[in-house]
């Protein structure tokens, strides 16, 4: 089986129930699971049997692979297996689920897994949250999952990723079920100013002191850049006589058609990990930016790729090109530089320079005249 973008896109945007055999191609055209054993070496994933949390119409929840991108034309997005829960251990782990949850208010569903450790049960839940409201993050919604898996975790961990300061998880709505927390939310400039431009990494724990004891053993440590980036901590959790060590990330991985960068950012990411020392279970999860890889055209090859021209834009894209062009001709006869430029910060002004959005264009050159 062999079928493009495109296909795909009308396929899952229909609305209609997604057959298990789109589904399954599409979970083996994922760039992170064909790379696994190389970008992340001794880690493994529980089966996926799941539709792609990636792209969502934030209001519907349906499948909307299209962004409308500078404010000028849309382009399509590949779907994804964007939400992911990667663990790392010697210590047999079993009665495992491992499931997406469809939840409305972002353009990805979140992801949960539940696993038993000894007589431990842990879940992690992790949602690049966006705008969403975190209080959907509550026990009526995990109820049916819970009920599947046979009992409530003894541990919760929850995990947003482009968080603001006001993304955490409503804590009093788990009172009953669980008593204790532990947040960690960023100890670096870079942590809080993501936060407030909502790309922050936001980690709830969640546990009975009843039941069971966790305890930080190392604090948090956080890396990576202002948008992306990771942040680790160490626990030990305990149980009757019983403890192990848990050493976990969550992360916001970048997305880039160069894989050699895309495996640096794990690479680094694991490096932090095993700064933290040795223990028992290594937790990677967050928002990991694969893409099911496919081919845009009945010829070609499967891409990685981050933005598609749609069909429908063909002709704006041609008249965007001829004024890059005019713009790029100008700029050289006049030796004007992206330093020259007054309008909104140097990120900003970079990209005008590359994207040409052109009602910005003619503001530049108004003020320039």
């Amino acid at each position: 089986m062999s079928v493009t973008f495109f296909q795909i896109k009308k396929i899952l945007e229909s609305n209609k129930k997604i057959p298990y055999h789109i589904v399954k191609y599409l979970i083996t055209t994922d760039f992170l699971l064909n790379n696994i054993t190389q970008i992340l070496p001794e880690y493994t994933e529980p089966p996926i049997y799941f539709e792609p949390t990636y792209k969502r119409d934030s209001l519907t929840g349906n499948f909307k692979l299209k962004k409308n991108k500078y404010g000028l034309c849309p382009v399509g997005r590949l779907p994804g297996y964007t939400d992911r829960v990667m663990i790392k251990t010697l210590l047999q782990t079993k009665n495992t689920l491992y499931d997406s949850i469809s939840i409305i208010g972002n353009d990805h569903f979140p992801v949960i897994l539940i696993t038993q450790i000894f007589s431990i049960n842990i879940a992690v839940l992790t949602w690049n949250i966006g705008n969403a409201n975190p209080k959907k993050i509550c026990p009526n919604l995990l109820k049916t999952i819970f009920d599947t898996y046979g009992t409530k975790p003894d541990i919760l961990i929850i995990g947003f990723q482009e968080a603001d300061k006001n993304t955490i998880p409503d804590i009093s709505v788990w009172n009953g079920i669980y008593n204790s927390n532990i947040r960690l939310h960023g100890n670096s400039f870079k942590s809080l100013l993501g936060h407030i431009i909502g790309f922050g990494l936001e980690t709830t724990i969640l546990w009975d002191n009843k039941l069971v004891h966790v305890k930080q053993i190392l604090k948090e440590s956080n890396r990576g850049t202002v948008t992306k980036g990771v942040h680790t901590s160490k626990f030990r959790f305990s149980k009757k006589f019983m403890s192990i060590t848990c050493s976990l990330a969550n992360i916001h991985a970048p997305f880039t058609k160069n894989q050699t960068k895309y495996s640096n950012f794990y690479n680094s990411t694991l490096t932090y990990l095993n700064q933290l020392g040795n223990s028992d279970v290594l937790l990677l999860f967050g928002d990991f930016n694969s893409r099911c890889m496919l081919k845009l055209t009945e010829y070609g090859k499967p891409l990685f790729v981050k933005d598609i021209r749609l069909n429908n834009t063909h002709s704006l894209y041609q008249f965007t090109k001829s004024i890059k062009k005019r713009i790029t001709k100008s700029i050289k006869k006049h030796n004007i530089t992206k330093l020259n430029l007054t309008i909104q910060s140097p990120l900003y002004q970079h990209n005008l320079l590359l994207q040409s959005k052109f009602s910005h264009w003619l503001l530049y050159f108004k003020l320039k005249l």
